[in-house]
């Protein structure tokens, strides 16, 4: 098999945030993946799991049909990086809220891997048209199930720990802004 290095640099000219996505999604993939070894723990195998599918899709992702304005791509990335800040889960917290926190959890990062799946080439942190607009998988009965699961994944995580609220109310308020962006510009380009 040929790599076609051609077309990945003339994509790179529109499409410049392409390898400090791919670094950092790699870097993210391995730490996490450490981390799996250490604990076994399934969770942190679903999140570094999302992060290798991140890196790989960032690698072969569509350049943008337009170029994706500064505002938008600082509201993606403050989004992006507001789980950094999530604390661990309490010892005081009940079985059953703890199993609660961490099946929201499982579920949104389950419900998020997949819809990054069915996104494929069109996937990328930024709002921007990306080829056709996804209408199959997920996204045929979900208008953002991205943003749905990482909102899920991190209501679990205010349930394990109280500190954890606040940085979920925020990060979801920038969940909110980013499905509006990326409405805004879907809407500038209709579907084909």
């Amino acid at each position: 098999m040929r790599l076609n290095t051609t077309a990945y640099y003339r994509n790179l000219s529109r499409d410049p945030t392409r390898p400090a996505g791919e670094l950092y999604y790699c870097l993210m993939a391995l730490v996490l993946s450490v981390r799996v070894v250490q604990t076994h723990d399934f969770f942190i195998f679903l999140i570094a799991l999302r992060y290798w599918i991140m890196s790989f899709l960032t690698a072969i992702r569509l350049p943008p049909d337009k170029p994706i304005l500064l505002q938008h791509r600082v509201i993606s990335y403050i989004s992006f990086f507001m789980p950094m800040f999530f604390q661990p889960a309490l010892l005081s917290i009940s079985s059953i809220q703890y199993s609660l926190g961490r099946g929201l959890g499982i579920l949104g990062s389950v419900l998020s891997i997949t819809a990054m799946l069915h996104l494929g080439k069109r996937f990328g942190a930024s709002p921007a048209k990306r080829g056709e607009i996804c209408r199959s998988g997920l996204y045929r009965w979900l208008k953002h199930p991205i943003y749905i699961g990482y909102g899920i994944t991190e209501l679990g995580g205010a349930l394990l720990n109280p500190i954890n609220i606040l940085l979920f109310l925020i990060s979801a308020s920038l969940f909110i802004m980013r499905a509006r962006i990326e409405e805004a510009v879907l809407e500038e380009h209709p579907a084909t």
